[in-house]
């Protein structure tokens, strides 16, 4: 062989391999991710799980996020794409990260300036199912018991309707009250201490039932009536008035509450607990 033939099939090397980079170079990046997909997703968090249901039309996310303890469902909008990049929007709060597949969401959770790292993986449930069953789990930890504890009287009718005084000159004219609870069938399911000789600008009239006045949380909710009265040895108790106490609000933890009622020239606060 000769020289010349070498030199040729040295450059005929030469430029094969520059063909070869070109082609690499100009080569277009594939898809790593389809963007039109219908996928729901499940994440341990503290406390519970994240559900997240996400569709994906053309790079267009819409969808929903729930978790197990609140059982809310809030609106999802976004985008991802075909190279894995992804961007989603829930009230506040921002979702961003980077996909390889579809089976794995692990998104950065940003708040404010808080951020945290989440696991999202592929489930074969469902929104519906995720919601049901959230429900049945919020339900067995709803407390459907309270206590009314105490109700403090912080003002009341300085006399009759009449113009006349609650009592007699023997009692200094005031009142000596107390305060009668009834259900919602009218049946009478607790009675307080009596005061004495009370005065309107007293802060100490504090009326307390024993050991306490135990109550469903329907019957909370459906309304309790709380009569404030004048008692009187000789003659009939004076009513003052009649005061409405509710609450439909559903609790899932222990602690002290209080309310302040303020009707019929009466205003109280009345000091309960749901257990």
């Amino acid at each position: 062989m000769t020289k010349t033939t070498l030199l040729i099939g040295f450059i005929l090397f030469l430029t094969g391999c520059g063909d070869n980079n070109t082609k690499t170079v100009n080569q277009k990046k594939e898809p790593i991710i389809s963007v039109n997909f219908i996928n729901n997703y499940e994440a341990d968090v503290k406390g519970g799980k994240l559900f997240l249901k996400v569709k994906a039309d053309n790079g267009i996310i819409s969808g929903f996020i729930s978790d197990d303890i609140s059982c809310l469902k809030y609106a999802l909008t976004g985008f991802i794409e075909n190279t894995g990049k992804y961007e989603f929007y829930m009230k506040n709060i921002t979702y961003q990260g980077q996909a390889n597949n579809l089976n794995r969401l692990n998104p950065l959770m940003s708040r404010n300036s808080d951020t945290t790292k989440l696991s999202f993986i592929k489930t074969s449930e469902t929104l519906e199912n995720f919601e049901n069953k959230c429900l049945s789990k919020k339900e067995s930890r709803r407390l459907k018991t309270a206590r009314i504890n105490a109700i403090n009287v912080l003002k009341f009718p300085e006399t009759k309707p009449s113009g006349k005084a609650w009592d007699n000159m023997m009692s200094s004219y005031k009142p000596d009250l107390f305060i009668r609870v009834y259900n919602k069938n009218n049946d009478l399911i607790g009675t307080s201490n009596i005061i004495q000789n009370c005065k309107n600008d007293a802060r100490d009239l504090r009326f307390e039932f024993g050991t306490g006045i135990t109550i469903s949380d329907s019957d909370l909710k459906n309304g309790l009536k709380v009569v404030l009265l004048d008692e009187d040895s000789v003659t009939s108790n004076d009513t003052l008035g009649a005061l409405l106490f509710k609450d439909k609000n559903d609790y899932f933890d222990e602690y002290g509450k209080n309310m302040t009622l303020n009707q019929n020239k009466i205003e109280m606060v009345v000091y309960y607990k749901f257990m």
